[in-house]
Order: C-alpha cells, then sequence, then structure tokens
C-alpha cells in the first residue's frame, strides 16, 4: 500500500509497537488461519489478527480447552462459579462470570494462557485507530460515513488488515492459503463486503491466496478465545500509548516468547491522511 500508509513501527502515538518477528516462513503450514476481533471505545479502536497455520491451531485450541477446565474443576472444588469461556473484558475488570475473583487469580490465569501459546508459531497483526485524529481527517464522517462511523471504521481496518497481510506474508509464502475468521459483531456484513472489495481491486496482486472471511461465535469457534485475548492486550497497549503508560506485563511476555511476532500499528492523522487518498483512488465507499 506504500510507506505513507504502512508507516513504520516504534512505540510511540503516532507509530506502535513491533513485537520479535521470526518470519512467515516459520507457520507450519500452507493453511494460514487468521482469528479477528476488536475492542475499542471513543479514544482507540484496535482490530487485531491473530495467526498461525492450520496445524497450531488444533494444538493450541486443544491446550486452551484443557487450560480452562482444569481451571473450572478448581473453581468447582471450591464450590465457586465455573466459566464458560475466557472473555478478556470481563476477566480484566473481574465482572460477569470472574466477579469475586482475585488479583493474584486474575494473573495466574493469564500467565497459564501465555504457557497455552508459547512454543507455537503466531504473529499477531494489529491496527489502531486514535480516534480524535480519525475525526480530524474525515470530519464529515459522522454525517456521510455508511452504514455508520464505526461500520465504515470496521471496514477500512478490514481492507488495511487484508492488504497488509498479503503483502507481508505472501511474497515470503507464495503457497499460503489464507482463511481468515472474525468474531461475530453487528458489522459482519461490512467486514465481509470489504474482503470482497479487495479481492476484486485490480491492484490487489495476491487474490489467489485468500480463501474465506467467516464470522462466528467465541462460544462456536475456540482459536476467537486466545484471539480475543490478544486483542484487549493490543488495544491496552494501544491506549498505553496514547496516555504515556507502561506496557503491561502480558505483553512484555508475550514480546518475549521466541516464537512469537508481529505488532501493532498505530494509525495516526498522517498514516490515516495517506490511507483516505488510498482509498479514495480505490474505492466507492469513502467519506470526507
Amino acid at each position: 500500500m506504500g510507506e505513507g500508509a504502512a508507516g513504520c513501527f516504534g512505540r510511540s502515538r503516532d507509530k506502535g509497537v513491533e513485537m520479535k518477528t521470526f518470519g512467515w516462513r516459520e507457520i507450519d503450514s500452507s493453511l494460514f488461519r487468521g482469528y479477528i476481533d476488536e475492542s475499542y471505545n471513543d479514544q482507540v479502536f484496535v482490530l487485531s489478527c491473530l495467526i498461525a497455520g492450520a496445524h497450531s491451531w488444533l494444538w493450541i485450541g486443544w491446550d486452551w480447552e484443557e487450560c480452562i477446565e482444569r481451571w473450572n474443576r478448581r473453581l468447582k472444588d471450591q464450590g465457586r462459579q465455573t466459566i464458560s469461556r475466557y472473555h478478556a473484558t470481563y476477566c480484566s475488570n473481574l465482572k460477569d462470570e470472574f466477579e469475586g475473583w482475585s488479583i493474584d487469580e486474575q494473573k495466574e490465569l493469564t500467565g497459564d494462557l501465555i504457557k497455552v501459546l508459547d512454543g507455537h508459531p503466531l504473529h499477531t497483526l494489529a491496527f489502531a485507530i486514535d480516534m480524535e485524529r480519525f475525526h480530524a481527517v474525515f470530519p464529515n464522517a459522522e454525517k456521510e460515513a455508511r452504514p455508520d462511523v464505526t461500520g465504515f471504521i470496521y471496514g477500512m481496518a478490514t481492507k488495511f488488515l487484508v492488504y497488509t497481510l498479503a503483502d507481508q506474508v505472501c511474497p515470503q509464502r507464495p503457497d499460503a492459503d489464507v482463511s481468515l475468521v472474525h468474531d461475530q459483531c453487528p458489522y459482519d456484513a461490512v467486514m465481509s463486503d470489504a474482503f470482497k472489495q479487495c479481492g476484486a481491486d485490480a491492484d490487489f496482486k495476491y487474490p489467489d491466496n485468500f480463501s474465506t472471511f467467516e464470522s462466528k461465535s467465541t462460544q462456536d469457534c475456540t482459536p476467537l478465545e486466545p484471539t480475543d485475548f490478544l486483542a484487549y492486550i493490543n488495544f491496552k497497549e494501544s491506549l498505553g500509548m496514547l496516555s504515556g503508560k507502561k506496557r503491561s506485563k502480558p505483553l512484555e511476555i508475550l514480546i518475549s516468547l521466541e516464537t512469537f511476532g508481529g505488532g501493532i500499528k498505530f494509525l495516526g492523522e498522517d498514516a490515516l491522511k495517506a490511507l483516505k487518498e488510498w482509498f479514495e483512488s480505490h474505492s466507492q465507499s469513502t467519506v470526507e
């Protein structure tokens, strides 16, 4: 998409954070599976994708479920409410099924889940949009965006994800068969249309490498739970870059893992202007 849109990494409001990169050649299969989730508030919107080979996802899913089952046995033995699944927001805020948990238990569960991910070649690709700067670049978005501002951002971020993922993966792995799954949300149709528009774009170099884009519920798709885990960590890191807070301990641990790579790209004003110009030349769905 060009250097103006993609920019470079580095922990700052205008850039992002780059994690250790092991290279896409380390993915253990030509069947790439990327799971997508988002986290946002009125300050920042973050779309995250967690990518691994199909074989790795089988092991991650089994180990993740075993970890949750182990915790449920422990909770049941203590006469406490079990958890139906991992939910990052609830766990972080000790709400809903995590009500009554101690901070030490929260930290212990987080550590256990990181251990599940350790040893598997995983790559996270996340994009954070500074909402204040978004509205500076798209001043009429509230009136003109379709279906609404949030939907427009979902579509824009989905396209940016597909194009960036293609540019990173396909030159190294021309054999890659990429399938993407998104956690169900009100904007499933918007994201699906954005994916189809990428495939129909005459300038898109790798349409044959991207096979499917579908939405599933977390209840029916275990890999969306670690995706939620990473999406929330990336969201908190993005908020930290805005406020100047220190990086979270879970992200520090993830960065240290030998087989974990990727980064968060923070789209500041310059990147958003480049994106606006690029999308205006490649899509009819834009706002001023």
